[in-house]
């Protein structure tokens, strides 16, 4: 029998309602519903004909990679595409599979002799998935020790080793340039928005505008710089500074639609933005020390809905004023 996986609509709605293409474009929307609104322009078809061709567009080429998403699985084999990169394997060949972290997604890996694949669990059925493996390998390859039978398997992984080491000596830092600007840009442009109504006598359409002033002072205030060594994880914001060290951390959640990382302690919580916005010279520097971190101390890597609503807790070591 012949089973094909594709990609879940939980994943379809995530996408959809939180891409950052959405996001914009709803804004861009809200503002010409409210110039319109309060004018009586003749141009008014003309805008409503160019959103209508805009939006589309631009939302094809932001879904088109879940569209190629597949996984076909039979009596024999493996196979299918994620993205642009195509696989297929045999299952008399599997040696071991596992989780694991890659490129900042949860993936389950399946080893082979000479190769393997890496498929990222958030776009599929996770559990259907793993169902379906299990009916069609033995069940030694899931076991915790299975990866050290892959040749030349590492134990202990001497590059990380290394890199730890080297950040004994050195504190990587990045920023999220991209964020604040956004969070600046929703302040500036829905204050004016907000002014420009009130001026107009549009009380409410104000008040409802500074909703989202408010999201864009909370971005500001809320992103920050992040820092990283061997001994521990330090996230400096415009309100303060919050620390956890490596050797507090229990586990680890990413949100699904890679927005937030969050590292999680006895008691202890410390969020912040995943690697997709970092930005600086020390990027990837600073996601090889954390890879090398995570696999040398086993730290469990979960992809979960909760991080883009985790706050900071216990972890706050000062405010920016003291």
């Amino acid at each position: 029998m012949t089973y094909t996986l594709r990609t879940t609509a939980k994943r379809w709605g995530i996408k959809l309602c939180a891409s950052s293409t959405t996001i914009l474009l709803l804004a861009f929307a809200l503002n010409v519903y409210l110039y319109f609104d309060s004018s009586n322009a003749e141009e008014r078809p003309w805008w409503v004909i160019g959103g209508l061709i805009l939006y589309p567009t631009l939302m094809v080429a932001n879904i088109l990679p879940l569209l190629r998403n597949e996984i076909v699985i039979d009596d024999q084999s493996i196979s299918g595409r994620i993205d642009k990169d195509r696989f297929g394997l045999r299952w008399r060949e599997v040696i071991a599979i596992w989780d694991s972290t890659t490129q900042g997604r949860h993936c389950l890996n399946i080893g082979l002799r000479d190769g393997g694949i890496t498929i990222p669990l958030k776009f599929f059925d996770e559990k259907l998935l793993r169902e379906l493996i299990r009916l069609h390998v033995e069940p030694e390859v899931f076991e915790k020790d299975a990866i050290k039978r892959l040749p030349g398997y590492p134990l202990p992984n001497p590059e990380n080793e290394r890199v730890i080491a080297q950040a004994a000596n050195e504190s990587l830092r990045v920023g999220a340039k991209f964020v604040k600007g956004l969070g600046w840009f929703c302040l500036l442009l829905f204050l004016l928005l907000a002014v420009w109504s009130w001026i107009d006598g549009e009380v409410k359409v104000s008040l409802f505008l500074l909703i989202f002033v408010a999201l864009g002072a909370y971005l500001i205030l809320a992103t920050g710089s992040a820092e990283m060594n061997q001994d521990s994880i330090t996230y400096i914001t415009p309100i303060g500074v919050y620390r956890i060290g490596w050797d507090e951390v229990t586990e680890i959640e990413i949100d699904l639609n890679g927005g937030n990382l969050v590292f999680i302690g006895q008691n202890k919580r410390l969020s912040l933005l995943r690697p997709h916005y970092w930005t600086g010279e020390d990027k990837e520097q600073m996601w090889r020390l954390f890879v090398a971190q995570v696999e040398t101390r086993g730290i469990e890597v979960r992809e979960t809905t909760k991080p883009l609503w985790r706050l900071n807790k216990n972890t706050k070591i000062k405010s920016q004023n003291q």
